[in-house]
């Protein structure tokens, strides 16, 4: 606005520019910010090397008219951000938190993961040299009375509600799975064994859906976040 200082955007379904007539006699539509924009983009002086609405002079006429044309052809003049292109297995590498762990039985029901428990408690690590480790533990497991000689009831529930293993992993890109090579388990028969688990990667959540599934579960989901640095 002359002599304010302000600059008016006018709303994108308000017709500045009057259309032009075609050799057949219709009109095409001419929206304002497109118009607008060439229009004020054909005064704003071009500087080698510069992005098209950036005005190196300083000159109090042309302040309210660069803006304005950088405001409208932004979208066009300036790069979008890169999208990341990193696949599963480079996301997948560092160390994740339990937040939940849940299985869906076959009658609609969803009940805590019955190991860990409602207050689960665990971390997962994937390394980038392919190496991965996952403790997980039912933080309300009963305590021992005495720490060198267990009861046999005890150490049967501390056993029961802790998952425990290492070993190396590798990543499905194209079906979205990741698979855990157990070289050492708390339970020795698991040993050489596989784990496959599907996978979700989303912001910082890890969402890791075991297969094949327990009798009568018909979903179980493990969410993760990511552990980052305080």
């Amino acid at each position: 606005e002359r002599g304010t200082g302000r600059v008016l955007i006018y709303p994108p379904q308000a017709d500045l520019v009057q259309p032009a007539a075609a050799p057949d006699g219709t009109r095409a539509r001419v929206r304002a910010p497109f118009a607008l924009g060439c229009m004020l983009a054909s005064r704003v002086p071009q500087v080698s090397g510069m992005p098209l609405g950036v005005n190196l002079e300083t000159k109090g006429s042309m302040k309210p008219l660069v803006l304005l044309a950088t405001l409208i052809l932004g979208g066009e003049a300036w790069p979008a951000p890169a999208q990341s292109t990193e696949g599963v297995a480079g996301r997948l590498v560092g160390t994740w938190r339990l937040v939940s762990s849940s299985q869906r039985m076959a009658d609609g029901t969803v009940r805590p993961d019955p190991q860990t428990g409602p207050r689960g408690t665990g971390y997962i690590m994937y390394s980038e040299t392919g190496r991965m480790c996952a403790v997980l533990a039912n933080p309300d497991r009963p305590r021992w009375k005495s720490e060198t000689a267990p009861l046999e009831a005890e150490v049967r529930a501390a056993f029961g509600g802790l998952v425990a293993y290492c070993g190396s992993y590798e990543v499905n890109e194209a079906e979205g799975y990741v698979v855990h090579h157990i070289e050492m388990d708390i339970v020795p028969n698991l040993t050489g064994t596989d784990r496959k688990r599907y996978v979700a990667l989303v912001g910082g959540r890890l969402v890791l859906r075991p297969t094949p599934l327990p009798a009568g579960v018909q979903e179980w989901t493990v969410e993760w976040e990511r552990v980052t640095k305080k």
